[in-house]
């Protein structure tokens, strides 16, 4: 796991926005999308499965949300990973507008809805990426579809716990203060 002061110095570095560290965890390319190795409980094809305590996408995503949030630009030709890092924060956005209100259960259960309902793919018309990213192939649409229910699936089982990290019963206050902002002035 990276320490809160490397962080501070690639910040600095960059004078921007977090970026993702983790171009190492790539597995595959769908397009120019990359799907990356993460942590999860959800059943997913092993090759994404990442072993151990390291800091994967998910995480950084969590981590970096209420500090990247702020951002009107966002540079993605840093490394490859920030496509998933930003299409994850703009989901954590989806799902925290959810939130506000709800218990946890209610949470769990909005969270789980939202990550298995229809969504557009990396290349669609209305991918929140739409010129960023690459069409897909006929053949890699099924593989990114399950792929990318998992790794929504398990954004919102980790942010509702950091969203209720307190109080099962009530939203964090210092996380629901960001629900109104818009990353990149978008929403998905």
């Amino acid at each position: 796991m990276t320490t809160i002061a490397k962080q501070d110095k690639i910040f600095m570095k960059r004078s921007g926005a977090y970026h993702s560290e983790l171009d190492k965890d790539i597995v595959q390319k769908a397009g120019n999308f990359p799907l990356m190795q993460f942590k999860t409980k959800v059943k997913v094809n092993p090759k994404f499965l990442l072993k151990g305590d390291d800091m994967d996408i998910v995480d950084e995503a969590i981590t970096y949300y209420k500090a990247n949030v702020f951002y009107k630009n966002f540079d993605m030709s840093i490394c490859e990973a920030d496509k998933l890092l930003v299409y994850l924060i703009f989901y954590i956005q989806s799902l925290l507008l959810k939130f506000n209100g709800r218990t946890k259960v209610e949470c769990d259960k909005m969270a789980y809805s939202l990550a298995i309902e229809n969504f557009a793919l990396p290349g669609d018309g209305k991918f929140c990426l739409g010129g960023i990213v690459e069409p897909l192939k006929a053949s890699e649409k099924e593989v990114v579809r399950q792929y990318m229910t998992a790794i929504r699936n398990e954004t919102g089982l980790r942010l509702t716990q950091a969203v209720f990290k307190n109080d099962p019963t009530k939203c964090d206050k210092w996380w629901m203060c960001f629900n109104k902002r818009k990353f990149l002035n978008k929403t998905i």
